[in-house]
């Protein structure tokens, strides 16, 4: 392993331990939290399964513009 791919290693094996402390108080401990003082009516763990939901697919879309998908031999990109 070269030198740079295990600086790119430890950088992302960082950034996951950092994230996923973020991502359970976001998703998880925050809308607990705001369920228990609203009555317990459900919505603010509706809009966080939502918010949740529309990131993935967009990061998912920006993913897909930035990575596209190979086209099959024989055929080329824009013609019909």
């Amino acid at each position: 392993m070269t030198r740079v791919e295990l600086k790119a290693v430890i950088t992302i094996a960082v950034a996951w331990m950092l994230a996923t402390p973020l991502i359970v108080a976001l998703f998880a401990i925050l809308p607990a939290l705001a369920e228990s003082r609203m009555n317990q009516t459900g919505m603010i763990v509706l809009l966080a399964i939502f918010a949740a939901t529309w990131l993935s697919m967009f990061q998912l879309r920006v993913y897909a513009i930035c990575y596209p998908a190979p086209q099959p031999a024989g055929i080329q990109a824009g013609t019909h």
